[in-house]
């Protein structure tokens, strides 16, 4: 489950041109899509919002935006960590706050794609990143008894060996 969806963030990062990410960086007021997928990212880099006032309400609110273009500076460097991203030692908090993101249904590659290409490939990378971790940790446990047990056999197969080249000596 975890491999595909990584291999298709992957691939979907691949394909992300320079002119995409410079479109979203030029962006003053992004669709929500774009906000969302630049959020998720910020969140999963561990990269702290802007506290933005809302005019309506007049409260501060938290913004990712601002933070998220700033990561776009550099569009080879930006796509390049993502691949590079530690996937196998995510926070718990990041993956907590993730769920937000990832239960979200207007946070899907399809609905996001529909704004933008760009925006879609961050999606995807980060849904994939929820995913692996999610089954890495039911997977990891079962990978280390699976390593315990196959060495528990294998001392036990060497003494059952030993016994067997016993009798036979003595038959």
């Amino acid at each position: 489950e975890a491999i595909p969806a990584l291999n298709s963030a992957i691939a979907a990062l691949d394909t992300l041109k320079k002119q995409d990410i410079d479109l979203v960086k030029s962006m003053s007021n992004p669709p929500s899509g774009v906000r969302l997928a630049l959020e998720a990212v910020c969140v999963m880099k561990d990269v702290k919002p802007e506290k933005v006032k809302d005019n309506a309400t007049g409260k501060s609110t938290d913004d990712y935006f601002g933070p998220g273009k700033k990561l776009l500076m550099d569009p080879k460097a930006f796509v390049e960590s993502l691949k590079a991203y530690d996937k196998d030692n995510i926070p718990p908090s990041i993956i907590k706050k993730m769920l937000k993101y990832y239960e979200d249904p207007e946070f899907t590659s399809d609905v996001v794609e529909r704004v933008s290409v760009a925006a879609k490939s961050l999606c995807m990378w980060a849904r994939a990143m929820v995913v692996y971790d999610k089954v890495a940790k039911v997977v990891e446990p079962k990978k280390e008894s699976l390593a315990r047990n196959t060495a528990q056999l294998e001392e036990e197969q060497a003494k059952l060996k030993a016994v067997r080249d016993e009798l036979a000596a003595v038959i």
